[in-house]
């Protein structure tokens, strides 16, 4: 029942996922926490958020998203944008990341 539901989710985040795993950069812009906006933000994205725990970083962004950059204040419309974009389907992927990698190399793949 899931399946059909995670067919986006093969596509961009999951492969990306195993190519860090497996050590393949993908790094266009550098990664300096001091340097350009788009420096920093691939810092932190490599250097906290793809080190958290799976299950865990998706409420952590969720977290900074919704509670630290106040998107509380635009009313349930932002808190279900946030709900969506930052909590649910970065939770999907993990999960389904994650079954993947239980099941180990299949025939099927993603």
């Amino acid at each position: 029942m899931i399946r059909p539901l995670l067919k986006y989710a093969d596509c961009g985040l999951v492969m990306r996922l195993v190519k860090r795993e497996r050590g393949i950069k993908q790094s266009e812009i550098a990664a300096r926490f001091f340097g350009t906006q788009a420096e920093r933000k691939r810092w932190l994205r490599y250097r906290v958020y793809e080190r958290m725990p799976l299950l865990v970083r998706p409420f952590t962004f969720w977290f900074y998203r919704y509670v630290l950059r106040g998107g509380f204040l635009d009313g349930k419309e932002a808190f279900l944008y946030h709900f969506l974009h930052a909590l649910w389907y970065p939770l999907l992927t993990d999960a389904y990341y994650l079954e993947m990698k239980r099941q180990g190399p299949t025939a099927e793949g993603p």
